[in-house]
C-alpha cells in the first residue's frame, strides 16, 4: 500500500494481540466511533483457528513421515505437493505470474508429519505474524486494512494467517444470511472451495 501514514491519529492501541504474536499488530485510529465499528466486527483476537464443536479441523492429508526434517527428495509432502517456500517466503516461481493462479493451494507439513514443527522448510504460516503490523482505516474510503509501518512488505512474503472460528456449512449460511439481513459485512471463508 502506498498510503502515507498520518501522523496525526488521535488513537493508538499498541498491540491489539496482547502478546500473542511474536510482533505487535497496533491500531490506529481517528474517532473512538472507528474503534466501535471494529470491535463489532472483531470481538476477539485469535491467532489460530479455533474449532468449534462438531467440527474438525483435522488435514485431510496424511503428512510426512520424514526424519530429516523434508531435506530429501523421497519427503511425502514434497513428492506430493512440492515445496512452496525459499528462504521463509514463497518460491519465485510463483510470483512471475501476473495474475493469482486460481487452482493453486499451498500445502504445508502440519501435525500429522514427523519432521520438527520449528525446523522444517516446509512450514512458514505456522510460525505466525512474520513483521510489526498496524490496522488502520483508509483515507481513500476503502475501509479498513493492514499494513507494515516499520518497512515495506516483499513481494510474496508471507505476512499474517486469516484465522478464525472453523464452522460446518449450515453454520456458514445462517451467519450470512444474518449478515445479509442486517445489511453487515461477510468475513467468512469457505476452504473446501481451495481443497
Amino acid at each position: 500500500m502506498t498510503e502515507k501514514i498520518k501522523e496525526n491519529r488521535k488513537f493508538i492501541i499498541e498491540d491489539i494481540s496482547n502478546g500473542l504474536e511474536r510482533f505487535p499488530v497496533s491500531l490506529i485510529y481517528d474517532e473512538i466511533k472507528e474503534f466501535e465499528e471494529l470491535r463489532n466486527i472483531f470481538y476477539k483476537y485469535v491467532n489460530n483457528c479455533v474449532t468449534l464443536p462438531g467440527t474438525t479441523s483435522d488435514s485431510y492429508y496424511d503428512g510426512c513421515d520424514c526424519k530429516d526434517d523434508c531435506e530429501s527428495e523421497d519427503c511425502g509432502c514434497k513428492s506430493t505437493h512440492g515445496f512452496f517456500y525459499v528462504s521463509r517466503g514463497l518460491n519465485p516461481a510463483f510470483l512471475q505470474s501476473t495474475s493469482i493462479l486460481p487452482n493453486i493451494s499451498v500445502y504445508e507439513c502440519n501435525s500429522n508429519c514427523s519432521c520438527s514443527s520449528v525446523k522444517c522448510p516446509n512450514r512458514l504460516t505456522q510460525h505466525g505474524v512474520s513483521l510489526p503490523l498496524q490496522i488502520f482505516k483508509s483515507n481513500s474510503g476503502c475501509g479498513w486494512g493492514v499494513r507494515s509501518h516499520t518497512r515495506k512488505i516483499r513481494k510474496g512474503e508471507f505476512v499474517c494467517e486469516y484465522a478464525g472460528e472453523i464452522i460446518k456449512t449450515d453454520g456458514a449460511k445462517r451467519r450470512w444470511i444474518t449478515a445479509k439481513e442486517k445489511n453487515e459485512d461477510n468475513y467468512i471463508l469457505c476452504l473446501k472451495e481451495h481443497v
